[in-house]
């Protein structure tokens, strides 16, 4: 269990730290608006800062591995929806806002769920190692995501690094299916 979630949420990690730059380049590269971009980044921000008090009700109250399957699947949705509207100009500031939005108030539930699982995944004397190995995941995920990401953007392209994130977060959220919770 504790393996598959590692994997799981070393694709999440990694596909978060990517997704942070390429959407940044991306929305630049779309509008060429400095502000507009430094807006995205913020509205990252703001969202789990807005649903960051909530959270914590939500995660105590419903099974952990629902929340975190729908969370990354919601995640890849809305990252995948992005470069899929430009071709059909449906892709305007305020919905991409939005979307961004999304996108953060999904990330900030996701996070507290994952953290809330370790004691349904190992025992009572494994809870150090286990939420040990699961930080690991996000020193990993901040060394190798910008990483990947900056030669994604290189070499296809902000849109095309986006589409292929979307596969790592549902990549993710496959990895968590097979995981037994224990009540």
């Amino acid at each position: 269990n504790l393996k598959c979630l590692w994997t799981s949420q070393l694709l999440s990690q990694i596909a978060d730290s990517v997704t942070k730059l390429a959407l940044l380049w991306f929305v630049y590269s779309v509008t060429g608006s400095a502000f507009k971009t430094t807006f995205v980044a913020l509205l990252q921000t703001v969202s789990s800062i807005v649903i960051t008090p909530f959270v914590g009700l939500l995660v105590d109250r419903l099974p952990k591995k629902p929340i975190l399957v729908i969370t990354d699947l919601l995640r890849g949705i809305i990252l995948g929806v992005v470069p899929w509207l430009l071709p059909h100009d449906a892709l305007t500031v305020d919905v991409l806002y939005l979307l961004v939005f999304l996108y953060g108030l999904a990330s900030a539930v996701f996070t507290p769920a994952l953290s809330a699982s370790i004691p349904f995944l190992v025992s009572p004397q494994h809870f150090t190692a286990g939420n040990a190995i699961l930080q690991s995941t996000t020193s990993i995920g901040i060394i190798l995501g910008p990483i990947m990401s900056g030669i994604g953007i290189a070499a296809i392209g902000p849109k095309d690094v986006m589409s292929w994130n979307t596969l790592t977060y549902l990549a993710s959220a496959a990895l968590l299916l097979p995981i037994h919770f224990r009540a």
